[in-house]
């Protein structure tokens, strides 16, 4: 299983490159641009976007994880179709071809024939990602069997997308948290078993952070526990601080703010990553707008800490075994903490509204 998360995490570092090339290059970036229409859109947002920075993020990390565990092609999941129509009108499907040179032609009829730009996205495809020995446990000593069948895989290539295309870099106090522009933008990897739907490992990488660590993981390793080291802080606030997005019930909001201090921040997956790290308490959100992309990595991360992602119903775990036809809605909403008495604090709220 280390093995593994190490193939994931290399994937989530590869996916930030292309993310940030992306945003390096204006001319590059304004071609990128394509607004999400019928099953795709969002229906939280006026408008939502899909870009070929998404699409192929999300390939490449297919493409990788494919190459070094071939029975798992067929069971991962993401966010994106892999269509992209470009401004011509033409529909392409978009993958990983066998070397750059074929990626680029690929993406040369995507961007309309802009050849430099599609060597840019292709150089970074086909780079090799060297991640440090100790950034993972020890892949070269895995002995430990686990059913490669029973994996499946959720890819969210670039979430809070809004807020990757605005762009901004807000400046947060000490202690604080970011709330919007790059800062809040993830890359979201999470394996779950297909036979029971809990997460077993998650990959968050923040490709914009100003923090020296970027990548962030958690999970059952030989049969363990275990996370990245940077998410075994903790922090003491007088006050518990509760995330919650654009769109929330006024009356909940207002009950809750009697016990904690209540923050509106943007990113499903950032919000998530904030109480991991210890930034936050806890996370709710009581709508239907996240999905299993978003939350299945930071779940398993989450997990590892002694922490959980619950539907704001039932107060069940988020199963991820749905599957790419299933529903992928976080229909019930998620209520997501490290510690079970905020847990209890909020589920009480919910209950008397």
């Amino acid at each position: 299983m280390s093995e593994l998360l190490h193939c994931l995490v290399c994937a989530s570092e590869k996916a930030a490159n292309i993310a940030r090339a992306c945003r390096s290059e204006p001319t590059l970036f304004g071609l990128l641009v394509e607004e999400k229409t019928g099953e795709d859109k969002n229906a939280k947002f006026d408008q939502d976007f899909k870009t070929l920075a998404d699409v192929l993020i999300q390939e490449t990390v297919r493409h990788d994880v494919s190459q070094k565990f071939p029975a798992l092609s067929e069971s991962i999941f993401g966010e994106e179709s892999n269509k992209f129509t470009n401004k011509l009108g033409e529909s392409l499907v978009v993958s990983v071809q066998a070397d750059e040179n074929a990626t680029k032609v690929l993406l040369t009829k995507v961007l309309n024939n802009n050849e430099e730009a599609a060597q840019l996205l292709a150089k970074q495809v086909h780079t090799e990602i060297c991640m440090d020995d100790d950034v993972t446990p020890d892949h070269e000593k895995d002995d430990e069997c686990f059913d490669i069948d029973d994996i499946g895989i959720w890819i969210d290539p670039i979430d809070a997308t809004s807020q990757y295309i605005k762009g901004g870099d807000e400046v947060v106090a000490a202690g604080f948290l970011p709330t919007k522009g790059l800062q809040v933008v993830t890359v979201l990897i999470g394996a779950f078993r297909k036979s029971t739907g809990k997460p077993i490992l998650g990959v968050v990488n923040q490709p914009f952070s100003k923090e020296s660590v970027k990548v962030h993981w958690g999970g059952e390793i030989r049969q363990k526990w275990c996370t990245s080291d940077s998410v075994l802080n903790t922090s003491d606030r007088g006050k518990p601080r509760l995330l919650i997005g654009s769109s929330e019930n006024k009356d909940l909001v207002a009950k809750l703010s009697e016990t904690f201090e209540v923050v509106r921040a943007g990113g499903a997956g950032h919000k998530l990553m904030m109480v991991a790290l210890g930034f936050a308490d806890v996370y709710i959100n009581t709508g239907p707008s996240t999905f299993k992309w978003d939350t299945c990595g930071p779940h398993a991360i989450l997990a590892a800490l002694g922490g959980g992602v619950l539907d704001c119903k039932h107060f069940q775990e988020i199963k991820y075994n749905v599957g790419q036809e299933g529903v992928k809605a976080n229909s019930d909403g998620i209520l997501v903490f490290k510690k079970e008495k905020y847990c209890e604090m909020v589920k009480g709220a919910i209950q008397n509204i």
